[in-house]
């Protein structure tokens, strides 16, 4: 830190964190409209932040966050990434969340993994995370579809979410056939099919008119024989 640059202590669960104000100011938009304003806090030579744990933040996220701000060398891993994206997001540090999803998103595509995030992704300040979760369903959805994961993933959606999904062509990275197979598994989980499918009709038609019309063109006649079947003589 050189002369005449004006240090702020950040305090985040109990720790004290030393950072210069001009450099967060540039790295955080939560930081910037903070000290732009005359507000009381902003002043102060001390700043507590997440007092309530709401924002998720944690000692670590911050002192790198902090550390980008004046050095621009982000410090991450496969075990800090989560809360680094979580603090990126609170603090609004878009150039520091940019990188964490594009490191996420390299460390999360195995199905171990993310089973694994989804999981925390349940904790209620990790909604962010959440979020970005079904988007990375959702823009590779080929790859996901292709186990049971995808069908438990997809029953936490609500029906809205579903709708607008497909109406939206939200699928990406699949064919039609992959689309139209997992929305009959999710109705199916619902237990009224048929209500599910009135309301996903739209969508459906929408990201799988292809497939429908084939499907509709299959005579119905025609039996289906499977591989191994001998006909008896």
């Amino acid at each position: 830190r050189g002369p005449g640059e004006e240090v702020i202590t950040l305090v985040v669960q109990g720790e004290q964190i030393l950072a210069v104000r001009e450099s967060l100011a540039t790295t955080s938009n939560f930081f910037r409209a903070l000290f732009k304003h005359k507000f009381r806090d902003s002043q102060e030579p001390v700043l507590s932040l997440d007092v309530s744990g709401e924002m998720g933040l944690t000692v670590h996220a911050v002192k790198v966050l902090a550390m980008y701000s004046e050095t621009k060398k982000l410090d991450i891993s496969g075990n800090t990434v989560i809360p680094i994206f979580i603090a990126a997001d609170a603090l609004d540090a878009e150039s520091i969340r940019e990188y964490a999803e594009t490191y996420l998103g390299q460390c999360i595509l195995q199905k171990e993994n993310f089973t694994y995030l989804w999981r925390l992704s349940r904790q209620f300040y990790m909604k962010i995370l959440d979020e970005y979760l079904d988007n990375l369903v959702l823009d590779n959805f080929g790859w996901f579809s292709d186990s049971i994961f995808s069908r438990h993933y997809m029953k936490q959606w609500n029906l809205e979410k579903l709708k607008n999904a497909l109406l939206y062509s939200k699928f990406k990275n699949c064919s039609e056939e992959q689309i139209f197979q997992a929305v009959m598994n999710y109705c199916r989980s619902l237990g009224n099919q048929t209500q599910g499918l009135e309301v996903l009709a739209p969508g459906l038609y929408r990201s799988c008119a292809n497939y429908l019309r084939y499907i509709q063109s299959v005579p119905r006649g025609l039996a289906y024989c499977p591989p191994n079947y001998k006909k008896r003589l």
